[in-house]
């Protein structure tokens, strides 16, 4: 896995308006590669929109690189520089490169997400963690996310749950 997210990213090189400047290409392409290994049916399909094809589903995978384990308290986040992307869910990924492991957090729909989330100006403090805002960005809570696992019984002919969330 470490072969070929390293390979996809000196490939891809910097990304334009990429936040680290494709620092975090290699994180990125390993939280792929976690979802490649978990979704037997699931496959890369890079493009600028998505990264996974999952029988038909344009899933846009979104990885951090941390050695935190993830709690369902955390935020993911999509930056104002990413909201364009024609994906039909988002996919969260946690690495950790020093432990060797990766976490599947969950998904939702591209819709839902930009529903639910709140904004975050560039230069924000979250005083929970102490992060500051880089670039304006579109949070959400990992405990918002639909399960993960429901992604093991898509078909193309068994749609992904869609049901209410706890987004109001």
């Amino acid at each position: 896995m470490y072969e070929r997210a390293h390979y996809y990213a000196e490939d891809m090189g910097p990304l334009r308006n990429s936040i680290k400047q494709g620092a975090g290409n290699e994180g990125g392409f390993l939280g792929e590669e976690a979802v490649l290994m978990a979704y037997p049916r699931a496959k890369r399909d890079s493009t600028y929109d998505y990264d996974i094809d999952l029988c038909g589903f344009k899933i846009d995978v979104k990885t951090k690189e941390t050695d935190y384990v993830p709690q369902s308290n955390f935020d993911v986040s999509i930056p104002i520089l990413n909201t364009k992307q024609a994906c039909d869910f988002y996919l969260w990924t946690v690495v950790s490169k020093k432990n060797q492991i990766a976490y599947i957090l969950g998904y939702i729909t591209k819709e839902l997400f930009f529903k639910g989330s709140v904004f975050w100006e560039r230069g924000q403090v979250d005083y929970v963690n102490g992060f500051t805002e880089k670039v304006g960005s579109y949070k959400l809570k990992v405990a918002d996310l639909w399960p993960p696992e429901e992604l093991l019984n898509v078909t193309p002919y068994r749609v992904p749950r869609r049901p209410g969330v706890n987004i109001k």
